[in-house]
C-alpha cells in the first residue's frame, strides 16, 4: 500500500476544540483511509536555520506553542508516540542527498501538527515525527525534500504538510479588533482570500506544478495571502511528495476569520 501525502490547514489553536464540519471531515477522512504505520509531518511552526532537524524521541509529547488562549487548550493531551527508527532513516536520507539533518530527541510536535492530527486520529494510535523547515529555503528545495521522502510512502508512511494556504495574521487581528470578524468558520469571506484559494485549487486540480512552485509571482494577491511564507511552504513539500499519476482529493474547504484558508487535501491514485 502507498500512504497518501496530505496538506492540512490547521488555523487557530482553538480548532482543537472545534466540533463542527472541519473536525468531522478530518475524522471522516481518517476513518475512510487505511491507518498508516507512521506519519512524517512538516509544519509552519518549526523553522530552523540549516541544519534541518527531525524529532526522534519515543514519547516527546506536544508543544503548546501559543499564548493568550483559554486555559482549556493548555490542558489538552495527545499521547501519541514517536518513531526513533524512522527518524534516523529520514535524517540519513536527507543528509545523504545534501540536506544536513540532525536528530532532536526532546522536542515534541507543535499545534500545526497535533491539532489536525488529533482530529484525524483521536486515539493517538499513529506514531508521528516532525521535520523542521530549513532556513533559508526555496520552493524547489522544499519540493525536493518532499520528493526524497516520498519513498517512505511505499512503507505505509503518510507525509503531511501543515499550514494555511491563505494566512495573514496582522490583517486578521486588525479585523478581529475592529469587530469585523472572529475565529469562527464563516461563508462571508474576503474576496481577495477567496480568489487566492480558488487559484490554488484550480492549479492543484490541473496539476500545474510549475505555476504553483512560482506562486510568489503567479498567485493572485500573494503578498496579502502570504506576507510571510511559512504557512505556504508546506505546500511545496506535499507537491514534491506527490506521484505523477496522482490527483488531489479535497478533504475540507472553508475559511476561518473570513480570510484564513482551511483547505485540506490528499493525494489520490
Amino acid at each position: 500500500m502507498v500512504s497518501p501525502a496530505l496538506y492540512l490547514g490547521h488555523g487557530s489553536p482553538t480548532n482543537a476544540l472545534d466540533k463542527g464540519k472541519y473536525s468531522k471531515q478530518l475524522l471522516s477522512f481518517g476513518k475512510s483511509t487505511e491507518v498508516p504505520q507512521a506519519i512524517i509531518a512538516l509544519s509552519a511552526h518549526w523553522e530552523r536555520h540549516i541544519p534541518m532537524f527531525v524529532t526522534s524521541g519515543y514519547d516527546p509529547g506536544i508543544i503548546y506553542d501559543f499564548y493568550g488562549f483559554p486555559d482549556v487548550l493548555y490542558n489538552i493531551k495527545y499521547e501519541y508516540r514517536g518513531d526513533p527508527r524512522l527518524a534516523k532513516l529520514v535524517a540519513q536520507e536527507l543528509t545523504t542527498n545534501g540536506f544536513e539533518t540532525h536528530l532532536n530527541s526532546t522536542r515534541g510536535i507543535d499545534h500545526g501538527v497535533w491539532v489536525p492530527l488529533m482530529k484525524m486520529y483521536p486515539e493517538a494510535d499513529v506514531p508521528i515525527i516532525q521535520l523542521s523547515i530549513p532556513l533559508p529555503n526555496t520552493p524547489n528545495e522544499l519540493f525536493k525534500i518532499g520528493e526524497l521522502l516520498s519513498k517512505f510512502r511505499y512503507d505505509d508512511v503518510m507525509l503531511v504538510g501543515s499550514g494555511n494556504l491563505v494566512h495573514n495574521i496582522p490583517h486578521a487581528l486588525t479585523q478581529i479588533q475592529m469587530g469585523k470578524t472572529s475565529l469562527d468558520f464563516t461563508s462571508k469571506n474576503e474576496e481577495w482570500a477567496v480568489e487566492s484559494d480558488r487559484w490554488i485549487k484550480e492549479k492543484l486540480e490541473s496539476r500545474k506544478v510549475t505555476e504553483l512552485l512560482d506562486s510568489p509571482h503567479k498567485l493572485p494577491h500573494y503578498k496579502m495571502a502570504a506576507p510571510t511564507s511559512e504557512h505556504y511552504d508546506p505546500l511545496y513539500f506535499v507537491l514534491g511528495a506527490t506521484k505523477d499519476n496522482e490527483e488531489y482529493k479535497q478533504i475540507f474547504e472553508g475559511f476561518q476569520a473570513r480570510s484564513f484558508s482551511m483547505r485540506c487535501f490528499a493525494t489520490e491514485s
